[in-house]
């Protein structure tokens, strides 16, 4: 970080080069979940105030919180359902923000989407990666 501030000529470059980063120990910290680090950067840009971290407290439940029970069974981890509802918020704020140029089509196509049967749904979830992949070859990012 601090190089990019000094490519930029940001007058405290110099200052934060000798910085060593803490890692703030909160108690939702993860130790199995290595792909939600942008819900969590998100969700921490929208709840940190600059308090100390005993005091800061962004709603998350710890990673599991309650013991497998029964035969076969996975600790319940509440935390997931969490990450996904703000995986859900977070990606309608941004496909229906006014900056998208691609807006009206996703406003469009969810209309169309809604106005499925389930079976159809269904067939449209199974085949989701698929379709994105065209389109991406489409616009040549693929």
């Amino acid at each position: 970080m601090a190089a990019y501030l000094k490519s930029v000529g940001h007058e405290k470059a110099d200052d934060i080069k000798g910085i060593t980063p803490v890692r703030m120990q909160m108690k939702w910290r993860t130790q199995y979940n290595g792909i939600d680090c942008g819900i969590f950067t998100m969700r921490h840009m929208e709840c940190y105030h600059g308090e100390p971290v005993e005091k800061w407290d962004c709603g998350f439940n710890v990673e599991y919180e309650e013991p497998a029970r029964g035969k076969n069974k996975k600790p319940v981890n509440k935390q997931t359902a969490q990450l996904e509802d703000l995986r859900r918020k977070f990606i309608a704020k941004i496909l229906l923000h006014e900056i998208n140029e691609q807006r009206d089509y996703v406003i469009e196509d969810s209309k169309k989407f809604r106005d499925l049967s389930a079976k159809l749904k269904k067939q449209s979830y199974e085949t989701s990666l698929d379709r994105i992949k065209d389109r991406l070859a489409l616009a040549g990012l693929l």
